[in-house]
Protein backbone atom coordinates (compact mmCIF):
# COMPACT_ATOMS: atom_id res chain seq x y z
CA UNK A 1 0.00 0.00 0.00
CA UNK A 2 2.65 2.23 0.94
CA UNK A 3 4.50 1.51 -2.38
CA UNK A 4 1.63 2.54 -4.02
CA UNK A 5 0.80 5.65 -2.47
CA UNK A 6 4.62 6.77 -3.05
CA UNK A 7 4.55 5.51 -6.84
CA UNK A 8 1.31 7.88 -7.13
CA UNK A 9 2.80 10.29 -5.03
CA UNK A 10 6.16 10.46 -7.36
CA UNK A 11 3.53 10.56 -10.80
CA UNK A 12 1.56 13.46 -9.48
CA UNK A 13 5.09 15.57 -8.82
CA UNK A 14 6.32 14.17 -12.13
CA UNK A 15 3.30 15.93 -13.44
CA UNK A 16 3.28 19.38 -11.74
CA UNK A 17 6.68 19.43 -12.87
CA UNK A 18 6.12 18.91 -16.17
CA UNK A 19 3.54 21.06 -15.97
CA UNK A 20 5.03 24.28 -14.46
CA UNK A 21 8.30 23.60 -17.35
CA UNK A 22 5.56 23.79 -19.90
CA UNK A 23 3.58 26.66 -18.96
CA UNK A 24 7.48 28.64 -18.18
CA UNK A 25 8.33 27.57 -21.67
CA UNK A 26 4.89 29.44 -22.57
CA UNK A 27 5.94 32.19 -20.99
CA UNK A 28 9.61 32.24 -21.89
CA UNK A 29 8.60 31.72 -25.45
CA UNK A 30 9.55 34.85 -27.64
CA UNK A 31 6.28 36.20 -29.46
CA UNK A 32 7.16 39.08 -31.67
CA UNK A 33 10.42 41.48 -32.10
CA UNK A 34 11.66 44.15 -34.27
CA UNK A 35 15.08 45.30 -35.39
CA UNK A 36 15.19 48.85 -35.09
CA UNK A 37 18.47 49.99 -36.07
CA UNK A 38 21.35 48.06 -36.88
CA UNK A 39 22.27 46.90 -33.76
CA UNK A 40 19.53 47.96 -31.32
CA UNK A 41 16.21 46.16 -31.42
CA UNK A 42 13.34 44.58 -28.47
CA UNK A 43 12.20 41.21 -28.30
CA UNK A 44 9.29 40.08 -26.29
CA UNK A 45 7.53 37.36 -24.35
CA UNK A 46 4.75 37.43 -22.92
CA UNK A 47 5.48 38.80 -19.75
CA UNK A 48 9.12 39.98 -20.37
CA UNK A 49 10.41 42.94 -22.83
CA UNK A 50 14.27 42.49 -23.84
CA UNK A 51 16.66 45.33 -25.23
CA UNK A 52 19.49 45.13 -27.42
CA UNK A 53 22.11 47.50 -28.49
CA UNK A 54 25.03 45.25 -29.75
CA UNK A 55 22.74 42.82 -32.56
CA UNK A 56 21.63 40.24 -29.95
CA UNK A 57 24.44 39.24 -27.82
CA UNK A 58 23.35 40.89 -24.76
CA UNK A 59 19.87 41.39 -23.54
CA UNK A 60 18.61 44.01 -21.02
CA UNK A 61 15.15 43.23 -19.12
CA UNK A 62 13.68 46.54 -19.47
CA UNK A 63 9.51 45.25 -18.40
CA UNK A 64 7.80 48.06 -17.16
CA UNK A 65 7.45 46.85 -12.98
CA UNK A 66 3.56 45.41 -12.89
CA UNK A 67 2.27 42.68 -11.24
CA UNK A 68 2.75 39.26 -12.69
CA UNK A 69 -0.71 38.83 -13.65
CA UNK A 70 -0.67 41.04 -16.68
CA UNK A 71 0.36 40.00 -19.73
CA UNK A 72 1.93 41.63 -22.55
CA UNK A 73 -0.25 41.68 -25.29
CA UNK A 74 0.95 44.60 -28.22
CA UNK A 75 4.68 46.58 -28.42
CA UNK A 76 5.87 49.13 -30.53
CA UNK A 77 8.43 51.54 -30.65
CA UNK A 78 8.42 53.97 -33.03
CA UNK A 79 12.20 54.78 -32.65
CA UNK A 80 15.04 53.50 -30.12
CA UNK A 81 13.54 55.96 -27.59
CA UNK A 82 10.03 56.28 -27.97
CA UNK A 83 8.03 53.03 -27.37
CA UNK A 84 4.47 51.44 -26.04
CA UNK A 85 3.72 48.41 -24.47
CA UNK A 86 -0.29 47.45 -24.35
CA UNK A 87 -0.62 45.08 -20.98
CA UNK A 88 -4.03 42.83 -20.20
CA UNK A 89 -5.44 41.11 -17.24
CA UNK A 90 -8.26 39.26 -16.31
CA UNK A 91 -10.62 41.18 -14.25
CA UNK A 92 -13.75 40.25 -12.25
CA UNK A 93 -16.78 37.89 -13.99
CA UNK A 94 -19.56 39.73 -14.96
CA UNK A 95 -22.63 38.22 -13.23
CA UNK A 96 -24.69 38.72 -16.13
CA UNK A 97 -22.98 36.98 -18.58
CA UNK A 98 -20.39 34.77 -16.50
CA UNK A 99 -17.80 35.88 -19.13
CA UNK A 100 -14.64 37.56 -17.24
CA UNK A 101 -13.35 41.27 -18.38
CA UNK A 102 -10.34 41.89 -20.01
CA UNK A 103 -8.54 45.15 -18.60
CA UNK A 104 -5.59 46.79 -20.13
CA UNK A 105 -2.78 49.04 -19.19
CA UNK A 106 -0.84 51.11 -21.56
CA UNK A 107 3.46 51.38 -20.45
CA UNK A 108 4.76 54.47 -22.49
CA UNK A 109 8.36 55.21 -22.52
CA UNK A 110 10.79 58.38 -23.98
CA UNK A 111 13.99 56.68 -22.92
CA UNK A 112 14.30 53.37 -24.88
CA UNK A 113 12.97 51.49 -21.82
CA UNK A 114 14.82 52.81 -18.67
CA UNK A 115 11.59 54.36 -17.27
CA UNK A 116 8.13 53.94 -17.90
CA UNK A 117 4.93 55.70 -17.14
CA UNK A 118 1.77 53.01 -16.91
CA UNK A 119 -2.03 54.17 -17.11
CA UNK A 120 -4.97 51.78 -17.28
CA UNK A 121 -6.55 52.00 -20.90
CA UNK A 122 -10.48 52.07 -20.91
CA UNK A 123 -11.34 49.99 -23.74
CA UNK A 124 -15.27 49.92 -24.39
CA UNK A 125 -16.98 46.38 -24.84
CA UNK A 126 -19.37 47.32 -27.78
CA UNK A 127 -20.88 43.66 -27.46
CA UNK A 128 -21.13 42.67 -23.57
CA UNK A 129 -22.09 39.30 -24.29
CA UNK A 130 -18.73 38.31 -25.87
CA UNK A 131 -16.07 40.20 -24.25
CA UNK A 132 -12.85 41.54 -24.94
CA UNK A 133 -10.10 39.17 -26.11
CA UNK A 134 -5.78 39.91 -24.99
CA UNK A 135 -5.73 39.78 -29.25
CA UNK A 136 -4.71 43.45 -29.98
CA UNK A 137 -2.81 45.23 -32.23
CA UNK A 138 -0.92 48.69 -31.56
CA UNK A 139 0.68 50.91 -34.25
CA UNK A 140 2.30 55.09 -33.98
CA UNK A 141 3.65 57.07 -36.68
CA UNK A 142 5.33 59.51 -34.87
CA UNK A 143 5.76 60.39 -30.66
CA UNK A 144 2.05 61.85 -30.44
CA UNK A 145 -0.56 59.73 -32.46
CA UNK A 146 -1.03 56.18 -32.01
CA UNK A 147 -3.77 53.37 -32.25
CA UNK A 148 -4.76 50.26 -30.47
CA UNK A 149 -6.97 47.51 -32.05
CA UNK A 150 -8.76 44.77 -29.49
CA UNK A 151 -10.49 41.65 -30.86
CA UNK A 152 -13.47 40.76 -29.49
CA UNK A 153 -14.71 37.25 -28.06
CA UNK A 154 -16.59 35.54 -29.95
CA UNK A 155 -17.37 33.26 -33.59
CA UNK A 156 -13.94 34.26 -35.66
CA UNK A 157 -16.06 35.23 -38.67
CA UNK A 158 -17.03 38.19 -37.33
CA UNK A 159 -13.80 39.18 -36.77
CA UNK A 160 -14.77 42.21 -34.38
CA UNK A 161 -13.12 44.73 -32.53
CA UNK A 162 -12.76 47.90 -30.79
CA UNK A 163 -10.32 50.98 -31.72
CA UNK A 164 -8.62 53.64 -29.83
CA UNK A 165 -6.42 56.54 -31.11
CA UNK A 166 -4.50 59.07 -29.25
CA UNK A 167 -3.11 62.37 -30.65
CA UNK A 168 -0.96 63.02 -27.27
CA UNK A 169 1.12 59.62 -26.92
CA UNK A 170 -1.45 58.11 -24.84
CA UNK A 171 -2.22 60.79 -22.22
CA UNK A 172 -6.03 60.55 -23.78
CA UNK A 173 -7.76 58.45 -26.03
CA UNK A 174 -11.00 58.16 -28.42
CA UNK A 175 -13.17 55.39 -29.64
CA UNK A 176 -13.20 54.90 -33.47
CA UNK A 177 -15.39 52.29 -35.35
CA UNK A 178 -13.56 49.38 -37.28
CA UNK A 179 -14.93 47.18 -40.26
CA UNK A 180 -12.95 43.80 -38.58
CA UNK A 181 -9.93 43.17 -36.24
CA UNK A 182 -6.43 42.48 -37.44
CA UNK A 183 -3.00 44.24 -37.84
CA UNK A 184 -2.81 47.79 -38.65
CA UNK A 185 0.03 50.09 -40.08
CA UNK A 186 -0.26 53.68 -39.97
CA UNK A 187 1.62 55.82 -42.66
CA UNK A 188 0.64 58.83 -41.30
CA UNK A 189 -1.91 60.57 -39.03
CA UNK A 190 -4.49 60.16 -41.44
CA UNK A 191 -3.71 57.31 -43.87
CA UNK A 192 -3.85 53.70 -42.44
CA UNK A 193 -4.20 50.32 -43.22
CA UNK A 194 -6.20 47.18 -41.80
CA UNK A 195 -5.63 43.53 -42.16
CA UNK A 196 -8.81 42.19 -41.51
CA UNK A 197 -7.82 38.57 -42.93
CA UNK A 198 -9.57 35.77 -44.81
CA UNK A 199 -12.93 35.92 -42.06
CA UNK A 200 -13.72 39.52 -42.52
CA UNK A 201 -17.32 39.96 -43.63
CA UNK A 202 -16.68 35.71 -44.81
CA UNK A 203 -14.17 37.29 -47.42
CA UNK A 204 -10.41 38.78 -47.63
CA UNK A 205 -10.50 41.93 -46.00
CA UNK A 206 -7.97 44.48 -46.68
CA UNK A 207 -9.05 48.06 -45.11
CA UNK A 208 -7.66 51.81 -45.81
CA UNK A 209 -8.53 54.95 -43.60
CA UNK A 210 -7.73 58.38 -44.84
CA UNK A 211 -9.22 60.16 -42.18
CA UNK A 212 -7.44 58.75 -38.93
CA UNK A 213 -9.63 55.78 -38.81
CA UNK A 214 -13.03 57.31 -38.67
CA UNK A 215 -14.19 56.04 -41.71
CA UNK A 216 -12.73 52.47 -43.98
CA UNK A 217 -13.19 51.57 -46.99
CA UNK A 218 -12.66 47.73 -48.58
CA UNK A 219 -9.74 47.85 -50.58
CA UNK A 220 -10.09 44.88 -53.92
CA UNK A 221 -7.04 43.68 -56.01
CA UNK A 222 -7.59 41.53 -58.80
CA UNK A 223 -5.15 39.06 -59.68
CA UNK A 224 -2.25 39.38 -62.94
CA UNK A 225 -3.85 38.35 -66.23
CA UNK A 226 -1.25 35.40 -66.24
CA UNK A 227 -2.34 33.65 -63.20
CA UNK A 228 -5.76 32.62 -64.88
CA UNK A 229 -8.14 31.28 -62.32
CA UNK A 230 -6.34 31.88 -59.10
CA UNK A 231 -8.87 34.81 -57.96
CA UNK A 232 -9.10 34.63 -54.47
CA UNK A 233 -6.75 37.11 -52.76
CA UNK A 234 -4.65 37.00 -49.32
CA UNK A 235 -3.29 40.43 -48.55
CA UNK A 236 -0.47 41.45 -46.52
CA UNK A 237 -0.50 45.32 -45.23
CA UNK A 238 1.35 47.24 -47.13
CA UNK A 239 4.70 48.95 -46.64
CA UNK A 240 5.61 52.67 -47.53
CA UNK A 241 9.12 54.56 -47.92
CA UNK A 242 7.28 58.00 -47.66
CA UNK A 243 3.88 59.04 -47.70
CA UNK A 244 3.11 58.13 -51.53
CA UNK A 245 5.64 55.35 -52.33
CA UNK A 246 4.77 51.63 -51.74
CA UNK A 247 4.94 48.18 -52.08
CA UNK A 248 2.18 45.26 -51.20
CA UNK A 249 2.26 41.15 -51.55
CA UNK A 250 -1.07 39.79 -52.37
CA UNK A 251 -1.03 35.46 -52.30
CA UNK A 252 -3.81 34.60 -55.40
CA UNK A 253 -5.54 31.20 -55.10
CA UNK A 254 -7.79 28.73 -54.98
CA UNK A 255 -9.58 27.27 -51.99
CA UNK A 256 -6.95 24.03 -50.23
CA UNK A 257 -4.44 25.54 -52.94
CA UNK A 258 -1.06 23.91 -52.78
CA UNK A 259 0.37 26.11 -55.39
CA UNK A 260 -0.44 29.64 -54.72
CA UNK A 261 0.86 32.68 -56.41
CA UNK A 262 2.63 35.56 -54.89
CA UNK A 263 2.05 38.95 -56.87
CA UNK A 264 3.99 42.26 -56.01
CA UNK A 265 1.53 45.29 -56.34
CA UNK A 266 3.57 48.95 -55.99
CA UNK A 267 1.86 52.51 -55.72
CA UNK A 268 3.25 55.74 -56.12
CA UNK A 269 -0.25 58.08 -54.95
CA UNK A 270 -0.41 56.68 -51.57
CA UNK A 271 -2.39 53.79 -52.62
CA UNK A 272 -5.22 55.38 -54.60
CA UNK A 273 -4.21 53.12 -57.23
CA UNK A 274 -1.91 49.66 -57.31
CA UNK A 275 -0.36 48.28 -59.91
CA UNK A 276 1.26 44.51 -59.87
CA UNK A 277 4.94 44.49 -60.83
CA UNK A 278 5.82 40.74 -60.59
CA UNK A 279 4.79 37.64 -59.43
CA UNK A 280 6.59 34.76 -57.77
CA UNK A 281 5.44 31.15 -56.68
CA UNK A 282 4.51 30.47 -53.01
CA UNK A 283 5.66 26.89 -51.59
CA UNK A 284 5.86 25.86 -48.14
CA UNK A 285 6.88 27.93 -45.59
CA UNK A 286 7.11 31.49 -46.53
CA UNK A 287 7.90 35.02 -45.10
CA UNK A 288 7.57 38.77 -46.27
CA UNK A 289 9.27 41.77 -45.41
CA UNK A 290 10.05 45.53 -46.55
CA UNK A 291 12.48 47.77 -45.38
CA UNK A 292 12.02 51.13 -47.05
CA UNK A 293 9.39 50.30 -49.10
CA UNK A 294 11.12 48.78 -51.66
CA UNK A 295 12.49 44.71 -51.07
CA UNK A 296 10.25 42.15 -50.99
CA UNK A 297 11.88 38.67 -49.76
CA UNK A 298 10.16 35.65 -49.65
CA UNK A 299 11.45 32.19 -48.60
CA UNK A 300 9.90 28.56 -49.39
CA UNK A 301 10.86 25.58 -47.37
CA UNK A 302 11.67 22.78 -47.94
CA UNK A 303 11.96 23.90 -51.39
CA UNK A 304 14.47 25.72 -50.24
CA UNK A 305 13.85 28.56 -52.76
CA UNK A 306 14.94 32.33 -51.15
CA UNK A 307 13.63 35.13 -53.45
CA UNK A 308 13.81 38.86 -53.35
CA UNK A 309 11.34 40.83 -55.46
CA UNK A 310 13.27 44.21 -55.64
CA UNK A 311 11.21 47.06 -56.77
CA UNK A 312 13.34 50.09 -58.95
CA UNK A 313 11.46 52.10 -60.30
CA UNK A 314 9.37 50.60 -63.23
CA UNK A 315 11.76 46.92 -63.03
CA UNK A 316 11.25 43.98 -61.05
CA UNK A 317 14.06 41.62 -60.63
CA UNK A 318 14.25 38.37 -58.89
CA UNK A 319 16.77 36.31 -57.98
CA UNK A 320 17.53 33.15 -55.86
CA UNK A 321 20.33 33.52 -52.74
CA UNK A 322 22.96 30.55 -53.19
CA UNK A 323 21.51 26.68 -52.03
CA UNK A 324 23.82 26.65 -48.89
CA UNK A 325 22.30 29.44 -47.38
CA UNK A 326 18.88 28.62 -48.23
CA UNK A 327 19.47 25.46 -46.79
CA UNK A 328 21.27 27.14 -43.51
CA UNK A 329 18.06 28.71 -42.80
CA UNK A 330 15.73 25.74 -44.10
CA UNK A 331 17.51 23.53 -41.58
CA UNK A 332 16.92 25.50 -38.56
CA UNK A 333 13.29 27.42 -39.14
CA UNK A 334 11.63 24.14 -37.86
CA UNK A 335 7.43 24.99 -37.75
CA UNK A 336 8.09 27.82 -40.26
CA UNK A 337 8.94 31.89 -39.59
CA UNK A 338 6.87 34.22 -37.76
CA UNK A 339 7.62 37.25 -38.62
CA UNK A 340 11.04 38.93 -40.08
CA UNK A 341 12.54 42.62 -39.88
CA UNK A 342 15.34 43.77 -42.19
CA UNK A 343 16.44 47.67 -41.81
CA UNK A 344 19.15 47.69 -44.84
CA UNK A 345 20.10 44.98 -47.17
CA UNK A 346 22.19 42.82 -45.22
CA UNK A 347 21.03 43.09 -41.52
CA UNK A 348 17.78 41.61 -40.26
CA UNK A 349 16.14 39.20 -37.80
CA UNK A 350 13.44 36.04 -38.41
CA UNK A 351 11.90 35.05 -35.49
CA UNK A 352 10.72 31.10 -35.46
CA UNK A 353 7.15 30.05 -34.86
CA UNK A 354 8.41 28.58 -31.64
CA UNK A 355 10.17 31.43 -30.41
CA UNK A 356 13.57 30.94 -31.60
CA UNK A 357 15.20 34.11 -32.75
CA UNK A 358 17.96 34.05 -35.69
CA UNK A 359 19.63 37.30 -37.33
CA UNK A 360 21.82 37.69 -40.23
CA UNK A 361 24.40 40.61 -41.16
CA UNK A 362 25.62 39.68 -44.60
CA UNK A 363 21.75 39.34 -46.18
CA UNK A 364 20.66 35.45 -45.20
CA UNK A 365 24.11 33.74 -46.26
CA UNK A 366 24.53 33.03 -42.31
CA UNK A 367 22.74 33.37 -39.50
CA UNK A 368 23.03 33.66 -35.73
CA UNK A 369 20.68 32.41 -33.00
CA UNK A 370 20.41 35.16 -30.97
CA UNK A 371 17.55 33.68 -29.03
CA UNK A 372 18.79 35.07 -24.92
CA UNK A 373 15.24 36.48 -24.05
CA UNK A 374 13.68 33.79 -21.74
CA UNK A 375 11.15 33.91 -18.80
CA UNK A 376 13.85 32.68 -16.26
CA UNK A 377 16.64 35.67 -17.29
Amino acid sequence: MQTRQLSFFLSLLLTLCLFHDTQAQQAGQIESMKLLAPNVGWAATKQKLFWTTDGGEQWNDITPKRGPSRTITSVFFVDPSHGWILLAREGKEKQETGIAETLFEIASTGDGGQTWFVKQLEIPNLDASRGLSAETWLDFVDAAHGWVLVRVNGNTAMSGGVMRATDDGGTTWKTLGVPAAGPIRFITAADGWLDGGANADTEPGLYVTRDGGRDWERVTLKAPAEFAAKVYPTYRLPEFADKDSGSMLVTFGEPNDESPKLALFTTKDSGHTWLARGSAKEGGTSWQTTYAGREWMALGCPNREFARLRTGGETVSQSKASKAASEALCSRVGGGIEQASFVDDTRGWVLLVGGGLLATSDGGATWTDITSPRADV
